[in-house]
């Protein structure tokens, strides 16, 4: 088919309306991806501050159960040290007082007070308390009977002294010895209580561990996400911005006509759509003005 004025005219209309449509189409569409990708990015954005926040407040919470934790040991060793000592102590006591009942045998059994190494010089005067002398009974050969009561009675006198320091001795010692046994009870409930918090402490240090560590792994997974999503986002406007490279001959074209209807004072170009319509409109014969005349000519003829 021969190309005619009319033809191209019609040809260049069909695609000037297409690649408008077309073109405004993809704008929308990449408008719509643009927009999609934009909102999906700021939900990644704002799971990844919280997801921050979670594994920083799970950091923050392990680090307090910790020191709590680091506490409770420093109080472990320390009950543990004590018991060792009163363990110690009440070793020391009892052989102590092992020996103070002995002694307390020896003498009901009837031996001397030296025989039992308390010496002579460990009896206290009873004449003297204040003093704190120690009497010295010198024997004697032939000695009157008086001499031999008064003996008597200052020996008694000093044995039943002995008794009663052995008594007070071993009375200490019980006493001490209830005293170190009743600390060791107290020391030994403490630590089993420090012991059983710091069985919960480990437990829940175990379980904010895991806790963290899955934050993390769904922290990072997301992260890994938004980085494929930004990545996809930069390719798709690098080459939005490649296919918007004009060619100076059309980029002249473009803003010269943008430019051309604010002039002021100039008629419309024949080249513009509007006024080639105009032109159109106005070449075409008037219908309504010739009625009237065709009127006339039938009254004429009649």
């Amino acid at each position: 088919m021969d190309s005619t004025p009319e033809n191209d005219n019609s040809e260049i209309f069909n695609r000037n309306r297409e690649i408008r449509e077309q073109s405004a189409q993809s704008a929308r569409e990449f408008v719509r991806v643009v927009e999609t990708f934009n909102k999906v990015l700021g939900f990644k954005e704002q799971k990844r501050f919280s997801h921050r926040g979670r594994v920083e407040w799970a950091l923050d919470k392990l680090k307090k159960n910790q020191a709590q934790l680091d506490t409770i040991n420093r109080n472990i060793e320390i009950y543990n040290a004590n018991m060792d000592k009163l363990a110690s102590s009440l070793q020391s006591v009892g052989e102590k007082e092992k020996g103070f009942q002995e002694k307390f045998e020896l003498l009901l059994e009837g031996a001397h007070p030296e025989e039992i190494q308390l010496g002579m010089e460990e009896i206290e005067d009873p004449e003297d308390k204040n003093t704190g002398k120690v009497i010295s009974l010198p024997l004697a050969g032939n000695q009157s009977r008086e001499a031999l009561i008064e003996r008597r009675n200052k020996y008694l006198q000093s044995l039943s002294g002995v008794f009663k320091r052995l008594e007070g001795e071993l009375h200490s010692i019980e006493k001490m010895r209830k005293e170190m046994e009743q600390a060791h009870v107290d020391i030994s409930a403490k630590n089993d209580e420090a012991m059983e918090k710091k069985e919960i402490l480990e437990s829940n240090r175990n379980q904010m561990l895991e806790e963290i560590k899955t934050l993390e792994g769904e922290l990072e997974k997301s992260i890994g996400e938004e980085q494929i999503l930004i990545a996809d986002l930069e390719k798709i406007v690098r080459a939005a911005n490649a296919s918007l490279e004009i060619q100076e001959k059309v980029d002249h074209i473009l803003f010269s006509q943008l430019a051309e209807p604010q002039a002021e004072g100039k008629p419309p170009s024949s080249s513009n759509p509007q006024y080639l319509e105009e032109g159109l409109e106005n070449s075409r014969p008037a219908e309504t003005d010739s009625a009237p005349e065709d009127e006339g000519r039938n009254r004429a003829s009649g």
